[in-house]
């Protein structure tokens, strides 16, 4: 009789143990999953959520989502100016400034804007881009556990302000040192923008 209580006993705390068990195997599945969740979210946040912005590694941030809109009205109408810059690598040998011409990016820019700018504009959105070169031997990058820090050739930041005021950023990384490829990104860029509209 002492035998079957003791068999009993056995079995209600392997029982018991099993039920912690998987209570905590279950707890952290649920915890595992919010957080997979909250990085697709956060993922899917950090630009406009257009498939060209899915191809690379992509980020934008609306300012103002109001004076945006005018913005866009204001551009519409060509009142607009472009200005960019290209920023060369500084720790190991540039190959933007080789095989990447500053006229044809600004070309491109204009021809996928293909709108003549009004000479009688009073209030402008000024259009604003960088093209940066990845400098993958810059000493912030060789403690970098990120990975793909060293594999993009670089990126495009373009910033869309009125009066000085950023309404509308977008950074988007271009793979390849392409003429093709960043006009490709600028096209992007553009249709970001409008997106807002």
């Amino acid at each position: 009789m002492k035998h079957t209580r003791d068999g009993a006993k056995v079995n209600r705390f392997f029982t018991l143990a099993t039920i912690v068990i998987m209570a905590a195997v279950m707890s952290l599945y649920v915890r595992f999953l919010d957080e997979m969740n909250q990085n697709d979210v956060q993922k899917e946040a950090q630009n406009s959520g257009l498939k060209c912005q899915q191809e690379v590694v992509c980020f934008d941030k609306v300012f103002d989502a109001q004076k945006l809109k005018e913005a866009i009205a204001l551009y519409k109408k060509g009142n607009y100016t472009l200005h960019g810059e290209f920023e060369y690598s500084q720790y190991m040998p540039t190959e933007l400034k080789e095989k990447i011409n500053p006229k044809n990016i600004e070309n491109y820019f204009l021809n996928t804007i293909n709108i003549t700018p009004n000479p009688k504009m009073q209030k402008i959105v000024d259009i604003y881009y960088e093209v940066i070169e990845n400098d993958k031997l810059h000493p912030n990058k060789k403690n970098s556990k990120s990975k793909h820090c060293k594999l993009y050739a670089g990126y495009l930041l373009t910033s869309f302000k009125v009066n000085g005021k950023n309404l509308f950023r977008m950074q988007i990384d271009f793979n390849h040192y392409d003429e093709k490829e960043i006009q490709q990104r600028i096209n992007c860029t553009l249709k970001a923008f409008l997106s807002h509209e």
